[in-house]
C-alpha cells in the first residue's frame, strides 16, 4: 500500500544537519509516510552515514546522484515518490510534529486545492524583522500576487503528487527555482489553501560549513527574481505596473553595485512608465553616488 505522503529532502554536504531533518519527518504524528533523501554528490560521507543510521528504518530511502543542484535533486525525489502528497524539506530545516497531519487534512477538506501552504518560523542566525514567513509576506494565491512580491518556501508546501510530478522544478533556474515553480503552478490554473499555523522551522546555521545554500549572496537572488518577474509579468492583469517595478528594481540593483551607467536606462524606463513620480528615479541616483564618493 503506497504511503499517504512522501517527503523529499535534497542534501549536499550537510551530514551534521540532514539527520535532524530526517528525524523531524519520522517524528510526525501522521506516521504513514516515506522520506526520500537525495544526496546531490556530497563529499562529506553523507551516504555512508545515512546507510548506517537508517538501515533498520524502512520509511527512509536514500539515493545518490551526481551534483546538479537543488532543482534536479528535488526532481529525482518527485520521480521516486509513491505518496498521494509530496512535501519538500531542505536538509537544514525541520518539520514540526503536526506538519503532515495538518497539511493533509487541509487538502482533504479542500479537494479543489492542489497545494497547502503553512507558515514557518525563522530560527537560528537569521536577524529578520519578522518571526515567521507569513508575517513577512502573504502566501501567494495567483500570478498577480506573485508579481506583487508574495512568496513562500518549499518547506511550507504539501502538494498533490500528480501536480508535483507534472510540473517539477526548472533545473535551468539556479537560485530561485522555487519561485519559478510557483509562477508555473498558478499559470497552470491550480489553487492553494493556506494553513495559518507555523508547522516548520526555517533555520540558518551560525557556522559557514553548515549554512551552505543560505549563505548565497542576495545579489544573484535579486537578479534572478527580477528576471522571473520580467518573464511572467505579461500574465498579470496590469503588466505595465509590473514593468515599472522591474525597471525600478534593476535600477536599484545597479545602483547598489555602484554601476550608474547601467542604472540610468532603467531609471529612464521607470520614469516613462511612472511619469507622475518625476523626481523619484533621479533622486535615487543622486542620493546614492555622493555617499559612495565620500566613503
Amino acid at each position: 500500500m503506497p504511503p499517504i505522503a512522501s517527503v523529499v529532502i535534497p542534501t549536499y554536504n550537510r551530514r551534521n544537519n540532514v539527520v535532524q531533518a530526517i528525524d523531524s519527518v519520522l517524528a510526525q504524528t501522521l506516521g504513514d509516510h516515506e522520506v526520500l533523501v537525495i544526496d546531490d554528490g556530497s563529499s562529506d560521507g553523507t551516504p555512508t552515514l545515512l546507510a548506517e543510521r537508517y538501515a533498520d528504518e524502512p520509511r527512509v530511502r536514500a539515493y545518490v546522484k551526481p551534483n546538479g543542484g537543488t532543482a534536479s535533486a528535488r526532481n529525482r525525489g518527485i520521480e521516486e515518490a509513491r505518496g498521494r502528497y509530496i512535501g519538500f524539506l531542505d536538509s537544514d530545516d525541520l518539520y514540526l510534529p503536526d506538519f503532515l497531519a495538518r497539511q493533509v487534512k487541509a487538502l482533504e477538506e479542500q479537494p479543489q486545492a492542489a497545494m497547502a501552504i503553512c507558515d514557518a518560523t525563522y530560527e537560528g542566525a537569521w536577524r529578520p524583522s519578522w518571526t515567521t514567513i507569513l508575517a513577512r509576506s502573504p502566501a501567494p494565491r495567483d500570478v498577480e500576487q506573485m508579481c506583487d512580491g508574495a512568496w513562500a518556501l518549499p518547506i511550507q508546501l504539501l502538494l498533490r503528487a500528480h501536480v508535483a510530478k507534472a510540473l517539477k522544478f526548472d533545473t535551468s533556474v539556479e537560485v530561485v527555482e522555487d519561485t519559478e515553480f510557483f509562477f508555473r503552478y498558478f499559470l497552470a490554473g491550480h489553487t492553494s489553501v493556506v494553513v495559518p499555523e507555523s508547522l516548520a522551522l526555517y533555520r540558518k546555521m551560525a557556522t559557514s560549513a553548515d549554512a551552505a545554500q543560505k549563505t548565497v549572496s542576495n545579489i544573484p537572488v535579486r537578479r534572478e527574481r527580477l528576471a522571473l518577474l520580467e518573464r511572467y509579468a505579461a500574465h498579470a492583469r496590469d503588466p505595465r505596473r509590473h514593468q515599472a517595478r522591474i525597471a525600478r528594481g534593476r535600477a536599484k540593483l545597479h545602483t547598489l553595485l555602484g554601476e550608474p551607467a547601467k542604472a540610468r536606462p532603467h531609471l529612464r524606463r521607470w520614469w516613462r512608465l511612472k511619469p507622475l513620480q518625476l523626481a523619484a528615479p533621479w533622486r535615487l541616483l543622486r542620493s546614492y553616488f555622493p555617499s559612495r564618493r565620500a566613503t
